[in-house]
């Protein structure tokens, strides 16, 4: 725990308060959060094919129902990243650490469930600094400094549902609420020549927004004793729209720290967010191992909502491919705690939504992950660590290394049991 959420002294981007802190986070909505749980995060952010009675598992609604009927659930989760970026002359290094996740889940009737919580949906977090190096604007205007950063997350609350349809279907919707605020600043300093005064722009950004997911799962029991279940999944977050108000102001500063706005504006944006399809596919050997493969897709090309005048940035369709596996030797042993412990690992290729100086910047990484339990019934420490790569050193781009960890601590209590003595 103590390496876990350690603050690092590290010479590199200003990340104060931020979730997270990468360049790439400064354009369209930031960088998007795979807001899933430590158990999936550790088998590559697999769970659209994946029922599991052991942890909420939020990236398809109609999983709720793979649960005890007689339990409540609470699940809070924390996210601590430590990226090292580098470009053609710099390299930085930085980290950050956040509050992930709050879901409940409760059951409705016989074969329902409920859940509900909040999980961030993007973040936004950069510190980009550096000079002028032209020799005129040097010679005219002396020590010019250019630094653009930025902070931020949007979230999404949310309500889900789920039912079961017979002995191999399940069901399931969720409707969300997305909120929150982005900021962007950009400023010119004048470092030598006091006769120019520096300069501050400043966005910001504070939109709401509905979202609506479907979900549905096909199960089937397999082998001889019947211990082994086949599960295929797929979601469907419908097309939404994020109104909010987008203010922008412009102001000059003297060296005697004299303030003058030169200029103000505000006007209503509206933001389209685009579907997105998820499809999965698990085969679980009860209590015992299980392996599960997802694919998602989601159409970002020609969002003209979030369009970048004057750089070479564009939108593109994202997606991604994700493989994991889960191995327990013996979730029952009552000697031996070792044996008991869930170990996870798994791969993954995210395809991002942008592409800069004609590059899609894309991530791929290894995952591990372990499942501690705690005491009685399903409460247990979950443990997720990332270890990833983004981006490119090319086309003056900026490669980066991670290195992240998301913690889950999952409380389950039965709740619902009729008393038959006082």
């Amino acid at each position: 725990m103590a390496f876990l959420f350690a603050t690092f002294s590290l010479n590199g981007q200003n990340v104060d308060g931020v979730n997270t802190c990468t360049p790439y986070s400064m354009f369209g909505l930031g960088e998007l959060s795979d807001a899933t749980h430590a158990t999936s995060k550790a088998m590559g952010g697999i769970g659209v094919g994946v029922r599991d009675n052991r942890f909420i598992n939020i990236m398809n609604p109609a999983s709720l129902t793979a649960r005890d009927t007689l339990s409540f659930m609470f699940d809070v989760g924390f996210a601590q990243r430590n990226i090292v970026s580098k470009n053609a002359s710099t390299k930085s290094a930085y980290n950050t650490g956040t509050i992930q996740s709050l879901v409940f889940s409760t059951p409705l009737y016989h074969k329902s469930a409920l859940a509900f919580g909040v999980v961030p949906f993007s973040d936004m977090g950069y510190d980009v600094e550096n000079y002028e190096n032209d020799p005129k604007i040097l010679a005219n205007y002396g020590d010019v400094q250019y630094n653009q950063y930025g902070s931020g997350s949007l979230y999404q609350g949310f309500i889900a549902g789920a039912f079961d349809w017979g002995e191999h279907l399940s069901f399931g919707a969720q409707a969300g609420l997305y909120f929150g605020s982005l900021d962007r600043h950009s400023d010119i300093a004048f470092n030598t020549q006091e006769s120019m005064n520096s300069t501050t722009s400043y966005w910001t950004y504070e939109p709401y927004g509905y979202s609506l997911k479907l979900g549905v799962q096909y199960r089937s029991l397999m082998g001889e004793n019947q211990d082994g279940m086949l599960t295929v999944g797929a979601t469907w977050r419908l097309s939404s729209k994020m109104r909010g108000d987008d203010e922008s102001y412009f102001v000059s500063a003297t060296h005697m720290g004299n303030l003058d706005t030169a200029y103000y504006y505000k006007e209503r944006l509206v933001v389209d967010v685009p579907y997105e399809l998820g499809f999965g596919i698990s085969y679980r050997k009860v209590d015992k191992w299980m392996a599960g493969l997802d694919v998602k897709y989601s159409k970002w090309s020609g969002n003209s909502s979030l369009s970048t005048k004057g750089l070479d940035v564009s939108l593109q369709n994202a997606g991604s491919v994700r493989a994991g596996f889960e191995f327990v030797p013996n979730r029952y042993d009552i000697r031996y705690y070792f044996k008991r412990i869930t170990y996870r690992c798994g791969v993954y290729y995210d395809r991002s939504y942008l592409r800069m100086n004609g590059q899609s910047i894309d991530a791929k990484g290894i995952t591990l992950g372990f499942s501690f339990p705690v005491n009685r019934l399903y409460n247990a420490f979950n443990l997720a660590v990332d270890f990833g790569q983004r981006g490119t050193t090319s086309k003056g781009l900026v490669k980066e290394n991670y290195v992240n960890f998301t913690l889950n601590i999952s409380l389950h209590d039965l709740w619902f049991i009729k008393q038959l003595y006082q």
